[in-house]
């Protein structure tokens, strides 16, 4: 069901011409960009020895295939993955650490900002 859900992500993101990815790109890269947030987290990739990697706010950890359902970093995939997380409202658990980023909330805080305007979009697009 999770891949099922996270297919759907890439198709919603393509239906809008990658607006999705490209946004969250500019999100975490960007600094100049309006909608930059420093230290919003940016999944990298996966590496060749690695099997799994750290949550970055994910419910599950990059490669167990639960709630990252790909290993890539690109902002495509990761738009995906939180496409998943949004559908089910299921994120990281806060850090113990209140020194620590909360980089659950961050995601499910910039998903609940612009699948609205997403959503819209998706249904007036010709």
């Amino acid at each position: 069901m999770n891949n099922v859900v996270h297919e759907l992500g890439h198709a919603f993101n393509n239906r809008l011409g990658k607006l999705p990815e490209n946004l969250l790109s500019a999100t975490q890269e960007t600094a100049w960009s309006p909608c930059y947030i420093p230290n919003f987290p940016n999944r990298l990739d996966l590496g060749e020895n690695e099997d799994t990697g750290p949550n970055y706010g994910f419910a599950s950890e990059q490669g167990v295939l639960m709630w990252q359902m790909n290993s890539g970093g690109s902002p495509s995939e990761e738009f995906a993955d939180m496409f998943l997380g949004w559908t089910f409202d299921r994120w990281q658990a806060p850090p113990s650490s209140t020194n620590l980023p909360d980089h659950g909330k961050m995601r499910a805080d910039w998903m609940d900002k612009y699948m609205p305007y997403f959503i819209w979009l998706a249904l007036w697009k010709d």
